[in-house]
């Protein structure tokens, strides 16, 4: 059996990587006062994800 580039070209169309399936981007609902301990930890990174 042979696989050449039309084959492949074809089999894209009507296929969906299987990472891509299950990929849901959702933002956390939690806030920065809700995070306990490592204040400064946390202050660095607040500063770098906030500008």
């Amino acid at each position: 059996m042979t696989v050449n580039q039309q084959d492949f070209n074809l089999a894209l169309g009507k296929i969906k990587p299987a990472v891509l399936r299950s990929v849901e981007v959702e933002s956390p609902t939690v806030s920065w006062s809700e995070i306990g301990g490592l204040t400064e930890i946390k202050q660095r990174l607040q500063e770098s994800v906030e500008g």
